[in-house]
């Protein structure tokens, strides 16, 4: 392995380490399954796999403004107990590990010049020894005698890649594991067993501590509800593991409505609420007054805390109230939140979201790591329908094998977050979980595709004004509303969903996603008032849409031939409008 990269020698310990680490996902004449299935009893993945000693682009942590975000270093093998590689940099001269890289194997293999120990000089044809066929070869007994040395040809032959590096391309039948353990028992054979015991221990210790529960006698008649624990590796921003978290949570799903609950109620921040605040804090630099009293945000996301403000002493008092309550631990400035990388640039007053790492961990789950790069998250002209299902034997069995909920709902999670503009296509191929088609896998590889190509977009709010602005639209007929609100310049609020009504001109479909789009105007208002901190917050949200007809019926009755079978719940636009929320 060190024959075919440029490493010096003081690497055979990591070229050790990688061949072990190859040959035991590798399977033996004598054994037919690998050592990693034999030990773990989980078929291993290869689609991790890399060329030893390839050149790749690795991310940096905090960086400089005019400073490059990534490094080139050499990929020199595989941690042990934690998810990503090992780079050797050739300017710090170490050996660090991360997730967040980009692979350069193929202009590594095209210029790829192998180590040999014979030196092939070319020849012409006048130098090329002739074959003599001689019955019986004549073996001199003179050790005198000098003998002509063979010198060997030239091959022709074009170089290709070789065989063992080619990648699995797009497969569904080779699909890596998730790296946290669904079970206990997979827990306890996890590489980091003892991690989970210790986190487990802790889970136990924290409740008996915060007194989360009493225990009282089972009434008769009442089947009680069990318990599962959940595991998740948390990582930092270079994919790093930095905890091992173990929840022990209620099988709430074994639950009836009506019987066991009536209604049901999660005391979380949602996203576009974290966006907001972000916003604010990028446009005000965390200088955030009111009425002469500093002031500080509180966002809480499971077990992820984000703050917000101007006044270090308040920070620190919250943080230590905080820390008395629970047992907590502080991770500094903000830059990893919800597998969302902060990046904070203060002397241009602005902050930027992104899911780069996010981005390359589902490619590679789902195999679409080596995929081409796509122009467009939805091709234009394609139309996706419940008909197009697999239609013979062959295509139920691919689609058997394909994980077409779990593809959808990664992507959803990073158009919820960062990726607006994946927002359409994730909402068609969405419609299509409960019995999807060739086609309809083609559409979602696509998006696969278009991340691909634009994994490193970011979510940028400015320290422009605080001006809430909202852009409503919808395609056509049956149509698909779509809306999305910026403050200050950045988008804050976005969403495309399909009509449930049949609208019967394209005022009527326009009309219908303007209200939509006006009910979540109404949200957006109400909550900057509640924080007392935008001075244009009391102002109407101005709403474009671009159909004039539209327009004109949310102000007053227009057409009445045309108009008058809307359903009355949609004419709440125009109340929206008299009251003055928006304009």
């Amino acid at each position: 392995m060190l024959s075919y990269s440029t490493l010096p020698i003081s690497f055979w310990g990591y070229a050790l380490q990688t061949a072990i680490y190859i040959l035991n996902d590798v399977p033996s004449k004598s054994v037919p399954k690998t050592p990693h299935e034999l030990w773990t009893g989980r078929k291993p993945s290869l689609q991790h796999l890399r060329i030893f000693g390839c050149p790749a682009h690795v991310l940096k942590g905090k960086t400089e403004k005019m400073e490059s975000r990534s490094e080139t270093c050499i990929f020199v093998g595989y941690p042990k107990e934690t998810k990503g590689y090992y780079f050797y940099s050739p300017s710090d001269l170490k050996v660090f590990v991360s997730t967040n890289a980009k692979f350069l194997e193929k202009d590594y293999m095209n210029d790829f010049v192998p180590k040999s120990r014979i030196v092939l000089n070319e020849m012409s044809g006048d130098t090329i020894p002739r074959e003599v066929t001689q019955p019986n070869p004549i073996v001199s007994s003179d050790p005198t005698q000098d003998q002509q040395p063979t010198i060997p040809r030239r091959s022709g032959r074009v170089r290709t890649q070789p065989e063992r590096y080619i990648g699995l391309g797009e497969s569904v039948e080779n699909l890596p594991d998730d790296d946290d353990p669904y079970t206990y028992k997979e827990a306890m054979e996890d590489v980091g067993s003892r991690h989970w015991q210790k986190a487990m221990q802790y889970e136990i210790e924290s409740i008996f501590d915060n007194k989360v529960w009493s225990l009282v006698d089972l009434p008769k008649g009442i089947k009680p509800i069990g318990c599962k624990w959940v595991y998740k590796r948390k990582r930092g921003m270079d994919g790093k593991v930095e905890t091992f978290k173990a929840r022990l949570v209620a099988k709430g799903y074994t639950q009836k409505e009506g019987i066991d609950y009536e209604e049901t109620f999660s005391p979380v921040a949602m996203p576009k609420s974290i966006r907001i605040l972000l916003s604010i804090a990028a446009s005000l630099d965390l200088e955030i007054w009111i009425k002469g009293e500093k002031l500080v945000f509180l966002i809480l996301y499971v077990d992820d805390i984000l703050l917000i403000g101007n006044d270090v002493g308040i920070l620190t008092s919250v943080k230590e109230w905080l820390a008395k309550q629970f047992d907590m631990k502080d991770l500094g400035e903000a830059s990893f939140i919800l597998g969302i990388q902060v990046i904070r640039d203060g002397k241009n007053r602005t902050i930027a979201l992104s899911q780069a790492s996010y981005i390359d961990k589902i490619l590679s789950r789902f195999s679409m790591q080596d995929s081409k790069n796509g122009m467009l998250p939805f091709r234009h002209g394609i139309k996706l329908s419940k008909e197009q299902v697999p239609k013979n034997e062959h295509e139920e069995q691919f689609m058997s094998r394909v994980p077409y909920a779990s593809a959808v709902g990664s992507l959803m999670y990073a158009m919820l977050c960062t990726r607006s503009d994946i927002c359409f296509a994730v909402g068609i191929v969405s419609r299509f979980q409960s019995k999807p088609g060739p086609d309809h896998w083609t559409a979602v590889k696509h998006i696969f595709k278009y991340l691909k190509r634009t994994r490193d977009n970011m979510l940028v709010y400015s320290g422009g004004d605080l001006i809430s602005v909202g852009y409503t639209d919808s395609d056509s007929r049956k149509s698909t509303s779509g809306a999305v609100f910026t403050i200050g310049g950045g988008a804050v609020i976005w969403r495309s969903i399909k009509q449930s009504c049949i609208a019967d001109s394209t005022m009527e479909a326009e009309y219908v996603a303007a209200c939509e789009a006006a009910k979540e105007a109404v949200w957006l208002r109400q909550f900057l008032i509640d924080l007392e901190v935008v001075p244009s917050a009391n102002k109407q949200i101005t709403i474009y849409c671009d159909n004039s007809g539209a327009v004109a019926n949310s102000k007053e009755p227009r057409s009445h031939k045309r108009g008058k079978h809307i359903e009355r719940k949609y004419h709440l636009l125009r109340e929206i409008v008299q009251r003055g929320d928006v304009t």
